[in-house]
C-alpha cells in the first residue's frame, strides 16, 4: 500500500527534509542548491517509482499562525496526500511540527460581498 510506503519513508528521513517540505523547498526537479539529503530521498522515491508534487499551501505573513502544505505522491495506481503542518509566527518565521494523511475534499461555501 502506497501510503504505509510513504509514512515509513517520511518517517526514517532527516528531520531537514521533512522541514524542506514543510515549507514548500522540495520539488520533482533537482536543484544545484538541494541538499544531500533532499537529493537521496529524491532518488529513494524515483528508484520506488514514487512521482510527487506540491498541491497546495498556506502560510506566512499577515494570514495568522497556520502555516502548512501538502504534497501529493503518486505511483500510478494510487495517490496519497500528505500535509506537513506547523505554524507562523513574526517573531520566529514559520516551524515545522509534524506530517499526517489528509484527503481532498470538496466543499461549497457561501461568501457575501459587496454589491
Amino acid at each position: 500500500m502506497l501510503k504505509d510506503k510513504i509514512v515509513a519513508l517520511l518517517a526514517a528521513v532527516d528531520t531537514e527534509v521533512l522541514r524542506e517540505f514543510f515549507n514548500c523547498e522540495v520539488q520533482a526537479k533537482e536543484w544545484d542548491w538541494d541538499s544531500d539529503e533532499v537529493s537521496a530521498f529524491r532518488k529513494v522515491l524515483t528508484d520506488e517509482g514514487i512521482e510527487f508534487e506540491q498541491s497546495d499551501r498556506y502560510g506566512g505573513e499577515d494570514q495568522g499562525s497556520d502555516y502548512w502544505s501538502v504534497y501529493s505522491f503518486t505511483n500510478g495506481m494510487e495517490a496519497v496526500f500528505i500535509k506537513f503542518d506547523g505554524w507562523y509566527a513574526s517573531y520566529e518565521g514559520s516551524t515545522y511540527d509534524s506530517f499526517y494523511e489528509v484527503q481532498a475534499v470538496e466543499k461549497t461555501i457561501t461568501v457575501f460581498e459587496k454589491k
